[in-house]
């Protein structure tokens, strides 16, 4: 008969068996990714700087990073997320890429000022 200490029909010790098996299960599950982490270090290729081909200022610095993270400070023309921008060779756009003159015109002001 169950009581207010059984779970699942088991209670106390009983539990040590499934728990076991679930600890198991766990640890050999994690056994393809330590391989993996081994292999990359042993056969994997170097990235660049921004393997991800991420638009923020940290992605400028250097690997390993000098003292003040920056040989040069950056200079931020833009916004973190300039994906997609019309009429770029890249999918992406870095924040300390200047502003091209073509960029500047795309933008059109509205008609009438918006009053609030």
């Amino acid at each position: 008969m169950a009581n207010e200490h059984t779970v699942w029909g088991l209670t106390g010790f009983q539990w040590n068996q499934p728990i076991s098996w679930a600890a198991w299960i766990m640890g050999l599950a994690q056994i393809p990714f330590i391989i993996n982490f081994f292999w990359s270090i042993k056969h994997g290729g170097k990235v660049n700087d921004n393997p991800w081909e991420a638009t923020t200022l940290e992605w400028t610095a250097p690997s390993p990073p000098p003292h003040g993270n920056f040989v040069d400070i950056p200079v931020a023309y833009r916004g973190p997320y300039e994906y997609s921008l019309p009429g770029r060779e890249r999918d992406f756009t870095m924040q300390n890429e200047p502003v091209e003159p073509s960029e500047r015109t795309r933008r059109k002001p509205p008609a009438e000022p918006v009053l609030v």
